[in-house]
C-alpha cells in the first residue's frame, strides 16, 4: 500500500490481530481483496510496530492511495475521513462501489476512537503496465 500524502510505502499482510499487524498494515478478515468490488478493509497501528498509520489523520479527501496487487494496481482516491467507535463495524460493510477503507486509533495510545479514511476506486493499472 502507498500514500503518498503521509509517506507510507508498505506491505499489507493478511490479518487484523496483534500477531499480523506487528508485521505491518493488516488486511482486515472477510472484507474482498481489491477487484472483487466490495469494501478492501486494511488495519494500522498508530503508535507501535512500525506506526504504520501514524499520520492516518494528515490523510486528505482527495488524496491517492495505491494497493499493489500481483494482479493489477488499484488506485483510490480518498472520498471522506471520519471518527467512529471501536463498536462501529458498519465501515467494513459494502458501501455500493468498489473501496478502500483504512483504519486506526485515535487519538494516538488510546482505543477510545477510531479513524477511518474511505477511497473509492479510480483507476486499475494491469500488472506489468508499468505501476
Amino acid at each position: 500500500i502507498s500514500i503518498p500524502g503521509i509517506g507510507v510505502n508498505l506491505m499489507v499482510v493478511e490479518g487484523s490481530d496483534d500477531e499480523a499487524l506487528k508485521k505491518g498494515p493488516g488486511h482486515i478478515p472477510d472484507t474482498p481483496l481489491p477487484g472483487s468490488g466490495g469494501n478492501f478493509a486494511v488495519a494500522g497501528d498508530r503508535v507501535l510496530y512500525g506506526a504504520p498509520f501514524l499520520n492516518l489523520n494528515e490523510v486528505r479527501v482527495g488524496d491517492e492511495v495505491r494497493v499493489k496487487m500481483p494482479y493489477a494496481t488499484f488506485v483510490y482516491r480518498v472520498q471522506d475521513s471520519f471518527i467512529v467507535t471501536p463498536e462501529d463495524i458498519t465501515v467494513l460493510q459494502p458501501v455500493g462501489n468498489e473501496a478502500l477503507t483504512l483504519i486506526t486509533c485515535d487519538p494516538p495510545w488510546d482505543i477510545k476512537q477510531r479513524i477511518v479514511v474511505r477511497g473509492e476506486l479510480e483507476q486499475v493499472l494491469p500488472a506489468g503496465s508499468g505501476s
